[in-house]
């Protein structure tokens, strides 16, 4: 979706014209709102200098359009709520401590890491899970590790080490994964240039790319399962990265982590849930991680484009619908998902309308599993 106007406005404001709609940057706090045709007509209004209840008043505005003019009146005025946003940095300095000799060499990315700690940890809290990553090259004087990570005991736990940067406090074996998966991907991703993180998970199958988003319990890690139980590849998940020119997804293939909610749900798809190791989340959330010969697992340096864009949510009873969303509400709903965006400008927003305009996007709310599945099988088969 290509912008048809932008209009600069005061304290650092920018107005992105989408036919009626519009998207507002705001160079103070980086974040971006997404503005239906009446909001975006009320800004103009006030960018002129009248009044928020004039404004309304004039417009036959209800209380809840109202309060959207009082928060627009608020930005011009330069006051602003503060995002929620993925956090952009690195998790540990960008150079490696020197290889220790006989690690197994793994990459994600562009990122060469290793793994040191004690075996029997190694063997069965870790290596099972990133074993695919390992690449065929053997570690010596010629080859580059970019990250280092070392498994310390801290008493009964464990800490994790990434470049000779503690992680942390320390976790139980149980909860080493899910920290260590988070670190790696944050660093394999934020150590390259790339456009928009949201959190999400994207799967695909013969060019079909769907990039599933939603925050935690909207139920998208179980409709990527279900998806790769039918033939889809896991391409990522948490985040879903879109590289810096807007082309493709950044395959991060690595465990695909569902909590205990979906795991009664999936049991047809994937009996061997039941038996699979559980895991522990930074909240304490159970988690068990979906692997290679579970799952089909996409290639790490495969291409991969997004084609969709669906945001669903769960809702106990309610019924199954699926329907387009325009640039705005996309916009908004990626917001609401989280997503994190480094040294956002005004360039970097025309990239992001333009990658919103090439992926047919969707809500999708569901109770069913069923019933999502078949309603996002139309979709993404353009039925």
């Amino acid at each position: 979706m290509k912008a048809v106007g932008r209009v600069p406005l005061r304290t650092g404001l920018t107005l992105y014209l989408l036919g009626e709609e519009s998207v507002l940057f705001s160079k103070r706090s980086l974040q971006l709102y997404g503005l239906d045709r009446i909001a975006t007509l009320a800004l103009l209004r006030l960018e002129e200098g009248e009044e928020p209840g004039a404004v309304s008043r004039d417009l036959g505005l209800d209380a809840a359009s109202c309060e959207v003019v009082s928060q627009l009146s608020a930005l011009l005025a330069g006051h602003e709520p503060s995002g929620d946003e993925y956090e952009s940095h690195l998790p540990c300095p960008l150079k490696a401590p020197d290889h220790p000799p006989g690690l197994p060499l793994c990459r994600l990315l562009d990122t060469a890491f290793a793994i040191e700690g004690p075996e029997e940890l190694l063997r069965e809290w870790v290596t099972p899970f990133v074993a695919h990553l390992r690449t065929q090259f053997s570690t010596g004087i010629d080859t580059q590790t970019d990250l280092l990570i070392s498994i310390e005991a801290a008493g009964s736990a464990w800490r994790l080490v990434l470049n000779g940067a503690p992680q942390g406090d320390a976790v139980s074996a149980e909860g080493l994964l899910p920290l260590l998966f988070g670190r790696l991907r944050s660093f394999a991703y934020q150590s390259r240039p790339y456009l928009l993180a949201v959190h999400g998970a994207v799967v695909s199958a013969g060019g079909c790319t769907p990039l599933l988003a939603g925050q935690s319990g909207s139920g998208k890690s179980t409709l990527a399962a279900v998806l790769i139980a039918r033939g889809y590849e896991l391409v990522s998940d948490e985040p879903a990265v879109i590289d810096r020119l807007g082309n493709r997804v950044l395959p991060m293939p690595l465990g695909l982590g569902l909590k205990a909610g979906s795991w009664s749900a999936l049991r047809a798809d994937y009996p061997e849930l039941e038996r699979l190791r559980t895991h522990f989340r930074f909240d304490g959330q159970p988690i068990r991680y979906l692997l290679p010969q579970n799952a089909g697992f996409g290639s790490n340096g495969a291409e991969y484009r997004a084609t969709h864009l669906v945001f669903p949510t769960y809702g106990r009873g309610v019924a199954a619908k699926i329907e387009p969303l325009g640039p705005v509400h996309c916009l908004r709903a990626i917001a609401r998902a989280g997503y994190q965006v480094p040294a956002l400008d005004e360039q970097r927003v025309e990239q992001i309308l333009g990658w919103l305009g090439s992926v047919a996007s969707f809500s999708l709310t569901y109770s069913s599993t069923r019933d999502a599945l078949a309603l996002l099988q139309r979709v993404l088969n353009d039925e």
